[in-house]
C-alpha cells in the first residue's frame, strides 16, 4: 500500500460495543454504537505534516490540560501558536484536531459550541504522546464526540509481539552510513545449536537477531558471571529459558554499511463516536419558530 511509503493513512467504520450498565441519555450512552477510525502512521522522529501551514491559522477553542488544572476555562488559538508554544504535541496531531473541526463545522455543528480538550495526566494512556477530545456543547453539556491520540508506537508493537510478526519499516537512507555491528561468531552459532539440541537453530536465530547493544550486554554478563539466563522468544511460537556460556555468547564487532533503517511506526488515531455526532447535529439544527400572532 502507498508504494511501501510513509506517512500512509486507512480509514475504517464499524459497530462498537462496551458493558454500558445503564444506557440512557439517548444516542450518547449506548451499548452497541457506531464507531469510525482514521489511522495514521508516521515516523516517529518526523511528525511534520506537509499541509499544516495551510491550516496553521484556524483558530479553535482548546482547552489544554494546564488550564483545567488551574481551573480555567477553554481560550481561542491558532493551532500554529498551540503546535508552536507545546501544547499540541507535534503537526500531524494538529492537521487532524483542524480537520475533524472543519468536518464537524461543514455538517452542521455550531463552531462556537466545539472545543477540543487535552487529556489531563491521570487520563492519559501511559503510552500515549498526546490526545485531545473533541467536546461540542449540548443539552448535556459538553460530550465528548471525536478522540484524536497520538499512540506513539504503542499498538503496532502489540500488534508485533502477539502475532509473531514483523511490523518494521524499512527506510531507503538518501545516503548510506557505517556502523558499528556486534554479532555472535560462527564458532558460537555452532556452539549454541549442539548445546541445545532441538530448539538450538531458533536459539541461534533469537541470538543473532538481538540488537548490538542487548548482545553485547549478554556477554559481558557472562563473562563476568561465568553464564546468564534468558527467556528467549523463538520464531516458532514458543518461548523458554536458556542458560548462556561463554562459547555461546563469544561476539565480534564490525563496521557495515547500511543503506536502510528499520522502525516501528507510531500512529495517530482519530476516532468519531457517529451517534453522538449524529445527536450533537440535531440538536444543534433544531430551531422554535417564534409563535406569530394568530398562530
Amino acid at each position: 500500500q502507498n508504494a511501501n511509503k510513509l506517512p500512509f493513512g486507512c480509514a475504517q467504520i464499524g459497530k462498537s460495543f462496551r458493558n454500558e450498565i445503564a444506557p440512557r441519555a439517548g444516542l450518547t450512552r449506548l451499548r452497541e454504537f457506531t464507531q469510525a477510525e482514521i489511522e495514521y502512521f508516521v515516523k516517529p522522529t518526523n511528525k511534520a505534516h506537509p499541509k499544516f501551514e495551510g491550516i496553521a491559522g484556524t483558530k479553535l477553542l482548546l482547552h489544554s490540560s494546564t488550564r483545567q488544572l488551574a481551573g480555567e476555562t477553554h481560550e481561542e488559538m491558532t493551532i500554529g501558536d498551540a503546535v508552536g508554544a507545546g501544547i499540541v504535541n507535534n503537526e500531524t496531531l494538529g492537521y487532524y484536531i483542524v480537520r475533524t473541526f472543519m468536518f464537524l463545522t461543514s455538517i452542521g455543528i455550531k463552531p462556537q459550541h466545539c472545543r477540543f480538550r487535552q487529556h489531563l495526566p491521570t487520563e492519559m494512556a501511559h503510552y500515549a504522546c498526546d490526545c485531545w477530545d473533541a467536546e461540542i456543547e449540548t443539552c448535556y453539556g459538553w460530550l465528548e464526540c471525536v478522540g484524536i491520540a497520538d499512540r506513539a508506537c504503542f499498538d503496532l508493537n502489540a500488534h508485533a509481539q502477539a502475532a509473531k510478526v514483523d511490523l518494521l519499516y524499512r527506510e531507503t537512507l538518501d545516503t548510506p552510513i557505517e556502523v558499528e555491528v556486534t554479532a555472535i561468531t560462527k564458532a558460537a552459532g555452532v556452539a549454541v545449536m549442539k548445546a541445545f539440541k532441538k530448539p538450538g537453530k531458533l536459539v541461534k536465530e533469537w541470538l543473532e537477531k538481538l540488537p548490538s547493544e542487548e548482545l553485547r550486554s549478554l556477554a559481558d554478563e557472562v563473562r563476568q558471571g561465568g553464564k546468564a539466563t534468558r527467556t528467549c522468544e523463538l520464531s516458532d511460537g514458543t518461548s523458554g529459558e536458556f542458560e548462556f556460556l561463554p562459547e555461546h555468547v563469544a561476539c565480534e564487532t564490525k563496521k557495515e554499511k547500511q543503506s536502510t533503517t528499520t522502525f516501528m511506526p507510531g500512529v495517530v488515531e482519530p476516532s468519531f463516536g457517529i451517534d453522538r455526532i449524529l445527536f450533537s447535529v440535531l440538536e444543534h439544527a433544531y430551531y422554535a419558530r417564534p409563535k406569530e400572532e394568530g398562530d
